[in-house]
């Protein structure tokens, strides 16, 4: 059980919505194992409460903080300075201070390379990517697949000029050769090529919705097509559940979660926290939470 005092500092979720979130216990165990007087609370800030919630931050003092879905590109905006991608990307995960200063980093692509890397293994270079989304989590992404040598890149968006948007924006600066579409099935299935990596950073799917998807998959998918979705509530997204039937390598979200959070608190501690111990505390309260 968390000892709470008046030394305790706090660390923070901001999102809308953030009831479905595991971060808490994730974060928390980890803090326990390492010793730290700290706790992880989650706070549903609505996208009008934003600027409120990070003016409160910096009065009340705090260790750190994460945004996710849908603050991240707002919030790059409301700190001192950017770092690391989210210089180049205008999208924050992670804030923290430096006396007055409110810092912004984005660890979402370190996370995601970090996961490819445990959990898929394979190389990226010269693959067509199909980014579904063009939110904060997609920047990220982009980030990571210019990374690993991906140019030829398709942007599928529900609204189109947001996707061409993100393309124009982002695709010059990341050596990207990278299109924008709507998203549609039929347009979806034009697109798979063999080897194609398809990542979804919506949060269609996530709960209370898991029955929700993105995109339908064709009954035939190209050889060699890896589908990734960083939605880890469920842990298997509807939208992984197709090319799973046919013997695709599939990534779900919660190795990037664990590795973007492992990355935020190394940042606000200086110490490296114990990842194996924070994706059991998450899948326990995932467990705990849909028990029957």
């Amino acid at each position: 059980m968390i000892e709470i005092g008046v030394g305790t500092r706090t660390a923070w979720l901001l999102g809308h919505p953030v009831g479905h979130s595991v971060s808490p216990a994730m974060h928390n165990a980890a803090y326990q194992a390492m010793g730290l007087d700290l706790v992880y609370l989650a706070a549903d800030v609505e996208p009008d409460g934003l600027k409120t919630a990070i003016a409160g931050l910096r009065r009340l003092g705090f260790a750190g903080a994460n945004v996710t879905i849908p603050h991240k590109e707002k919030v790059a905006a409301l700190v001192d300075e950017l770092r690391g991608p989210a210089r180049l990307l205008g999208a924050v995960n992670t804030v923290w201070a430096e006396g007055a200063r409110l810092i912004g980093y984005n660890t979402d692509a370190e996370g995601w390379l970090a996961a490819w890397d445990e959990h898929v293994g394979l190389p990226l270079g010269n693959r067509k990517a199909i980014v579904l989304g063009a939110g904060g989590a997609a920047r990220g992404l982009l980030w990571a697949l210019s990374r690993r040598d991906v140019r030829d890149v398709l942007v599928m968006n529900r609204s189109h000029p947001r996707a061409c948007e993100l393309i124009d924006e982002l695709g010059p600066l990341l050596g990207l050769e990278a299109r924008a579409a709507v998203l549609d099935n039929d347009l979806f299935a034009n697109e798979l090529r063999p080897g194609c990596v398809v990542i979804n950073t919506t949060p269609l799917g996530m709960a209370p919705h898991p029955e929700r998807s993105p995109v339908e998959w064709p009954r035939v998918l190209p050889d060699g097509v890896v589908a990734c979705d960083l939605i880890y509530n469920p842990v298997s997204p509807r939208f992984l559940a197709s090319p799973r039937r046919h013997g695709a390598p599939v990534m779900g979200g919660l190795g990037m979660l664990v590795y973007q959070a492992a990355r935020a608190i190394e940042l606000w501690t200086g110490r490296k926290p114990p990842r194996g111990l924070m994706r059991s505390a998450a899948l326990k309260s995932l467990r705990n939470r849909y028990r029957p």
